[in-house]
């Protein structure tokens, strides 16, 4: 069924789908997935697993599909793999976002004795997580000034930016400031 498309343009097709044909999106997905497949690979080392990166392209050319217009002057293949490049980016970056972090990944501060002793039964291990900690505590001291261990320590306890800017009066955009130095200086 899908072989009546092999002589039809990426434009025809995509007119087909636009139609309701699923056999076309079928040909149209048959012809990018290998061009998905190798833009997604090139953000494997991210921290999203590939086949969500191939889904996340695949994402990409059905929105493709669905805004082309042809009157622009650009080709479909032009216009598609844009738009599969940029769903896939904006996975990647959304994964990257620090906001993005799970409340139950974070070990707060306050609780780093209850982190030691999980690791109780192999000293080795403790003495190593300790001396990490101690590592992390005395770079913080040291690198950041007094407003950013404070932004920090909020929101490490769960404060979203509006609450530290509302605790410390100050502004959100201060707050956000705070953090992106915090971040740059804790690398």
């Amino acid at each position: 069924m899908i072989n009546k498309f092999a002589d039809y343009s990426d434009e025809k097709l995509v007119n087909a789908c636009k139609n309701g044909d699923d056999d076309a999106y079928s040909a149209l997905i048959g012809r990018y997935l290998f061009a998905v497949r190798t833009r997604a690979y090139a953000y494997d080392k991210s921290a999203i697993d590939f086949e969500d990166l191939v889904q996340e392209g695949l994402i990409g050319l059905m929105n493709a599909v669905k805004y082309y217009d042809s009157s622009f002057g650009a080709s479909f293949s032009t216009f598609a793999y844009l738009c599969i490049d940029r769903n896939i980016m904006s996975a990647v970056k959304k994964s990257l976002s620090k906001k993005q972090i799970p409340k139950s990944a974070l070990v707060f501060i306050d609780q780093t004795s209850d982190f030691e002793s999980n690791h109780s039964d192999n000293p080795e291990i403790a003495l190593i997580s300790k001396e990490n900690i101690d590592l992390l505590k005395t770079k913080i001291t040291k690198k950041l000034s007094n407003m950013e261990q404070s932004v920090l320590k909020l929101y490490l306890n769960g404060n979203s930016y509006d609450e530290i800017a509302k605790i410390l009066k100050i502004s959100q955009k201060s707050v956000d400031n705070a953090m992106q130095r915090l971040r740059k200086k804790l690398k």
